[in-house]
């Protein structure tokens, strides 16, 4: 649903006004004249442009992870049998938080984007088959999800623009973090072997 139909949804039903080029320039000449590019537009314009405008900058953040205080000496002994337990900062670093972005995200999740429905009869639940036993059908009927609780909450909150936009933030800083250092390196070494 959320990597194809739900994304269709918010390209389909994206206002009319967005099919026009937008007036800056520097937006139009990336697009592709693709059936997406109004949607790109209403993120760009309206979205990072105007209701994320003061949180752009938040969704690069980076806060260091710190180790916790050292454990006492019996949970370091368990530790070094059973293993060392996942910490943020085995992941987190001053570049890529990945961690970190995806804590609000996985709450989102637990909080309305997984129906408290898929887990009770007949969705859920170890006594409720998935499916029936003649061609795979679901023994059930399919759980409605475009309702104004579900669906309208979605298109109200530009919940699909607002990831597409921070994941697209997310992944340009990243890249241009990655090529600024390549870039440095190459600079440095041709200037090394210039003297």
């Amino acid at each position: 649903m959320w990597d194809g139909l739900i994304v269709a949804k918010a390209i389909r039903t994206t206002p009319h006004n967005y099919t026009k080029r937008a007036p800056d320039h520097e937006i139009e000449k990336h697009l592709r004249g693709a059936i997406y590019d109004p949607l790109i537009r209403k993120i760009v314009i309206d979205g990072i442009g105007g209701r994320w405008q003061d949180e752009v900058n938040s969704w690069l953040e980076c806060p260091g992870q710190q180790d916790p205080e050292p454990l006492p000496l019996w949970q370091q002994t368990k530790q070094l049998v059973v293993g060392r337990a996942w910490r943020p900062s085995d992941t987190d670093d001053e570049a890529v938080c990945p961690y970190h972005w995806a804590t609000p995200i996985h709450q989102m999740n637990c909080d309305w984007i997984w129906p408290k429905e898929m887990d009770e009869p007949p969705y859920g639940g170890s006594s409720s088959p998935r499916f029936g036993l003649l061609g795979g059908q679901p023994s059930h009927p399919y759980l409605e999800l475009d309702t104004p609780e579900y669906g309208g909450k979605i298109a109200r909150e530009w919940v699909v623009e607002k990831l597409f936009a921070m994941a697209g933030v997310r992944l340009a800083a990243t890249l241009n973090y990655l090529f600024a250092v390549e870039e440095l390196w190459s600079k440095d070494v041709s200037s090394f072997h210039r003297v």
